[in-house]
């Protein structure tokens, strides 16, 4: 008999193993050792979902949040404390006027930054958001998928979600509207606070995270220091890697990592094909260095990566959804660009790595300025440079100065693989208490 349902929206397919996707399912794995659960996808997408399974719920079945919360009665609902996404918030406040225990989830490793993103001004704001609304594809989709401005109307179908529940849970139409347009001057004006207080559980990845919801006025009885439930397994992978293996300079295998720039706009389709191009023209500079493409397994589109290698006579392999951590002993070295959770993954784990970046200054993300002061990881500025770089890295050891050391233990609050048990913990003291 199952204890508890728990219901997660999710704007891909669980099968693609993205960050939400592993952060839940680890989370659910120990809750498994404490009771049973029964875990629903809410998965908002602009087609119909191909894929049917019983615990996959597609939002075209549903009118409102409050129409889909009374069909599957979750004992629990997760969701992010975002208000300028409205499937999240739209569950949020469904979540709170049916009494239903609402836990909120903090996937990046750093806290936000209160006040204007110091990286992103009102004018590259408006070009992102204008090429995103603009878009004939989402994130997710292929190009098989793409249809005339179907990112925004996706976007005006999801606000139209929000906009219901908020009618069905008694929000007159007047103040709806204000509400809707409210919504969309935040959008464009790209102001905080995104975040709220609905939640009745806050799970926390570390102290800093925990400062800031203090300081926007969380009580501290709704949060739980718990750790990244995302880093348990690739914790697992890193006690067991071994290192500084031996370098074979005639036979070098880089593992490209891609970023989905253009797919989160902020790169145009011909900015990324010229980085690519310039990138693989350096690589196949040499004979004794062969190279294959690691794809964001949600993000991406496998169908442009095959025809652009085509066209480049290239016959690297192409990974989607494999994990990093079961290919990368087959690499001698990363090769990257733009900001990735997948740099992260190589600053945690003593994976060397090639950063490159050629005029954009790309923001870096957890652990990597550590990665680079330990020195398996290294900037590069200029493509004629990747070689150098290459044997640069090939000689050096991996090793995790202090600086890293105590970076990765205050990141993952306890370098222990255990933060998926102890927000399994809490999830169930907190529904007790229903």
């Amino acid at each position: 008999m199952v204890d508890l349902r728990i219901l997660a929206p999710t704007h891909v397919i669980p099968s693609k193993k993205n960050k939400l996707i592993n952060y839940v399912e680890n989370i659910v794995t120990d809750l498994n050792k404490k009771v049973e659960i029964e875990l629903f996808w809410f998965i908002f997408q602009p087609d119909i979902i191909k894929d049917k399974k019983d615990n996959f719920l597609d939002i075209h079945n549903f009118d409102n949040a409050i129409e889909l919360l009374q069909k599957i009665k979750p004992d629990c609902i997760f969701a992010n404390n975002n208000s300028r996404e409205p499937i999240s918030y739209s569950l949020s406040i469904a979540a709170k006027y049916l009494k239903i225990p609402l836990v909120y989830y903090y996937l990046n490793d750093l806290p936000p930054i209160i006040g204007n993103q110091p990286d992103i001004g009102f004018t590259k704001n408006m070009s992102i958001l204008l090429r995103n609304f603009f878009s004939d594809k989402v994130v997710t989709d292929t190009q098989g998928n793409a249809s005339k401005m179907r990112r925004g109307k996706f976007f005006v179908y999801k606000n139209m979600f929000l906009f219901k529940t908020r009618i069905i849970i008694g929000t007159n139409s007047v103040k709806a509207i204000k509400l809707l347009i409210d919504d969309l001057i935040l959008y464009v004006r790209y102001k905080k606070p995104i975040w709220n207080k609905l939640s009745d559980l806050n799970l926390c990845s570390n102290i800093d995270y925990y400062n800031f919801l203090i300081k926007i006025g969380i009580e501290k009885n709704k949060i739980n220091i718990t750790g990244n439930p995302f880093w348990d397994k690739i914790f697992e992978k890193v006690k067991v890697r071994k290192n500084n293996k031996k370098q074979n300079k005639n036979n070098i295998k880089i593992l490209v990592l891609t970023g989905s720039l253009v797919e989160h706009g902020f790169w145009k389709a011909e900015q990324r094909d010229t980085y690519l191009e310039k990138i693989f023209s350096e690589l196949q500079k040499e004979k004794n260095i062969s190279f294959d493409l690691k794809i964001h397994p949600a993000s991406e589109d496998i169908i442009f990566y095959e025809k652009f290698m085509k066209k480049q006579n290239c016959k690297s392999k192409i990974y989607q959804q494999e994990n990093i951590w079961d290919i990368i002993d087959n690499y001698d070295l990363v090769l990257s660009y733009g900001f990735s959770t997948s740099h992260t993954e190589c600053a945690y784990g003593g994976i060397k790595m090639i950063l490159l970046d050629v005029d954009w200054n790309f923001k870096k993300f957890a652990l990597v300025n550590e990665g680079i002061s330990s020195g398996f990881i290294i900037e590069c500025k200029k493509f004629e440079e990747i070689q150098k770089c290459i044997l640069d890295l090939l000689s050096t050891e991996i090793v995790f100065n202090e600086e890293l050391l105590t970076a990765r233990e205050k990141l993952a609050y306890k370098f222990d693989g255990n933060a998926g048990e102890r927000a399994a913990t809490a999830i169930v003291e907190l529904i007790k208490k229903y």
